[in-house]
């Protein structure tokens, strides 16, 4: 499935994680893979202020969309 990132069009040929723990989902990006710990720990520190992890991907973007922003935006989606 091809798309865009800083004007490169990447096509995936498998659904297969580069990690190779699991299919490149949102939930195995969001929730499992290893390739992101560093930006997930981040993510997970602020919401666990107030929530406990794992956290439902509706509550994540309706409550706390600065801090999945954030989280979206560091992720280095050319290692994906």
């Amino acid at each position: 499935m091809p798309f865009l990132t800083n004007n490169t069009l990447l096509v995936k040929t498998s659904p297969m994680c580069p990690c190779k723990i699991g299919e490149q989902t949102t939930d195995h990006i969001l929730y499992d893979c290893e390739l992101v710990n560093q930006e997930r720990d981040k993510l997970k520190a602020a919401i666990l202020r107030s929530e406990n992890w794992p956290i439902s991907k509706d509550t994540l973007i309706n409550k706390y969309t600065k801090i999945f922003n954030k989280f979206v935006d560091s992720v280095p989606l050319e290692t994906l």
